[in-house]
């Protein structure tokens, strides 16, 4: 097995560079934690055996097992010089090296966490706790081209007099700057932005996904179990390469008689809690945004 440039990342583990990629796309298993993520390694300089190795991670605080997250170059370097001890030789052609390092050797019942889920009761008294109101307001933003051809006409929306992008660049900030502190060894130039998003498009304005009627199509296009809350949330901002499933912002929309909440926004890639919202509109005020 030779791993593809295009693709894969690479690694410096003392002094070697190694290239490395999650197999595959994450199954609904794997997100949850039941199934653990498959990582292939090799040396890059050098054709020999692969290193597959599984992977799974414990919550620091409550010891459970997180439902999704994203794999660091510094977990990647460090299950590779598991491995090493182990007895992988990745000068040396051979088979596959199938590895299950000490961190993916954890009990099988073993409870999951994920980011928080306001309910139905919290959302109500939260509306009734909050004496102000958040506003709503679309604006226009230039349309984008790519190189390669192809244009993408986005839509401002704010929120309380800021944009919404900016709302979650701040919101993205703390969890970026610390998964860039984990890349040890990685070239800058792959390291995380905050808010790496499209501008929303301008079907949110006449669509009624901003009313939580059209579930994620991003979320639908992965293998998931119907259980999985993410299927009902609405796909908020979709990622700036073009690709929406490549990264997405999620936002639960509650429509409730008189005001619209939004709450427990969640990238669907990464285990980030994050500090925004919830936005609490006045339906009325609301709906009149949308024309």
């Amino acid at each position: 097995m030779t791993l593809p440039r295009r693709g894969s990342r690479t690694v410096i583990v003392d002094g070697v560079t190694y290239r490395w990629r999650v197999r595959t796309r994450p199954t609904a298993a794997q997100r949850t934690g039941r199934s653990p993520l498959g990582v292939a390694v090799e040396r890059d300089d050098v054709r020999g055996a692969t290193l597959v190795a599984v992977l799974r991670r414990l919550h620091p605080g409550s010891g459970g097992l997180e439902r999704t997250y994203a794999v660091t170059p510094r977990e990647v370097a460090a299950v590779v010089r598991e491995a090493l001890s182990a007895g992988w030789t990745p000068t040396h052609e051979g088979p596959q090296f199938a590895f299950r390092p000490a961190s993916a050797r954890v009990p099988s019942r073993t409870a999951e966490v994920g980011p928080p889920e306001l309910t139905t009761e919290v959302i109500h008294e939260l509306v009734a706790a909050r004496t102000s109101r958040d506003t709503l307001r679309f604006g226009d933003t230039e349309t984008l081209t790519w190189p390669g051809g192809g244009r993408y006409a986005g839509v401002r929306i704010e929120v309380s007099g800021k944009d919404l992008l900016d709302w979650v660049r701040d919101a993205e900030r703390p969890h970026v700057e610390r998964e860039n502190a984990n890349r040890g060894g990685e070239d800058p130039a792959y390291h995380l932005v905050p808010a790496d998003y499209l501008p929303p498009p301008q079907t949110l304005r006449t669509s009624r996904e901003l009313f939580g009627e059209v579930p994620s199509v991003e979320a639908r296009s992965f293998v998931m179990e119907p259980s999985d809350r993410r299927l009902s949330k609405t796909t908020l901002l979709t990622c700036s390469c073009g690709v929406s499933e490549c990264e997405f912002l999620l936002v639960r929309i509650s429509v409730l008689p008189d005001v619209v909440v939004w709450s427990d926004f969640e990238s669907f890639h990464r285990p980030w809690v994050y500090d925004l919202g919830p936005f609490v509109f006045d339906r009325q005020e609301y709906e009149a945004a949308f024309g």
